[in-house]
């Protein structure tokens, strides 16, 4: 008798435990969940502010700089032979920084991205096609459209569209 009292408390305890664990890690999610979409809302505040008062260079103006026109010659080259390096990879996220307010670092802000993620992010914002992306970053269509899909996850903290994606980074 004495034995069963005691394994139902401990029972009791454990169960105890695992909730208070359980409702723990849910009160977190939530917590960094609502962190994220106050920085998401700021971020964006800050930006339709920023268009507001002052004239944002456009994709045109990106358009003018070498390292877009390399991109292109890249994308459209016939032979297949030309490639993106990483030094230029570095120069197109720097001028795309440069043209739209810090672009990678205010990303990075909300949430750390792979190099792979940051790549899909700039080219989207330079208005680049999913299939040229795959063909810039050797993945697959249907990884570049997986990425677009799990980044619109990672900030918003629910399932989303690769197209979805594709709308908030043309705004953000």
């Amino acid at each position: 008798m004495v034995f069963t009292v005691i394994v139902f408390a401990v029972v009791a305890l454990i169960v105890s435990f695992v909730l208070t664990v359980t409702v723990m890690r849910r009160i977190s999610r939530e917590f960094t969940l609502h962190r994220r979409n106050h920085k998401l809302a700021t971020l964006l505040k800050e930006e339709r502010d920023k268009d507001a008062s002052a004239a944002t260079p456009s994709l045109p103006d990106i358009r003018k700089t070498d390292i877009y026109r390399r991109l292109h010659s890249v994308i459209y080259d016939e032979h297949g032979g030309e490639r993106f390096g990483e030094k230029e990879w570095l120069e197109l996220i720097s001028k795309t920084d440069e043209v739209y307010s810090g672009f990678s670092q205010r990303l990075q802000s909300v949430h750390p991205l792979s190099e792979f993620e940051m790549k899909v992010c700039v080219l989207l914002k330079l208005g680049v096609s999913p299939k040229h992306i795959s063909q810039l970053t050797y993945h697959d269509i249907s990884s570049v459209s997986s990425a677009r899909s799990r980044l619109y996850q990672k900030f918003f903290g629910e399932k989303g569209s690769a197209k979805e994606w594709d709308a908030y980074i043309s705004k953000f």
